[in-house]
């Protein structure tokens, strides 16, 4: 919930979370003055720490994230489309959210004692 936006116009107002092989997930996201919201749910295929993770939309779609790296970490999601939002679109909207992880990952290891 502390990552999981474009920008501070955007929220993720509550999670269910389960990151095992067969756990659901949802994630309510949306704008914060309320005028756009959407469920990302679905359920995990594959779930191996630090390495992949895998999962299947409700609406059938698919996405595999990968971790490479050991003193550098890259994070390389590809997803299924939604053939009725332009791939643009959401390439740069996952590219946005991937980028704010990063900032707050970054943040949060300066801050480990």
């Amino acid at each position: 919930m502390q990552w999981n936006n474009i920008n501070d116009d955007w929220h993720t107002s509550y999670v269910e979370n389960s990151p095992h092989v067969r756990g659901r997930f949802l994630f309510k996201m949306g704008l914060k003055d309320g005028s756009l919201s959407f469920d990302h749910k679905g359920i995990y295929n594959v779930v191996l720490k630090y390495r992949t993770i895998a999962y299947t939309l409700d609406d059938n779609r698919t996405s595999v994230i990968t971790f490479s790296g050991t003193d550098s970490v890259t994070i390389t999601e590809t997803f299924e489309p939604d053939p009725a939002q332009p791939i643009e679109m959401q390439r740069d909207f996952c590219q946005a959210i991937l980028n704010n992880f990063k900032r707050y990952a970054e943040n949060i290891q300066h801050h480990v004692i």
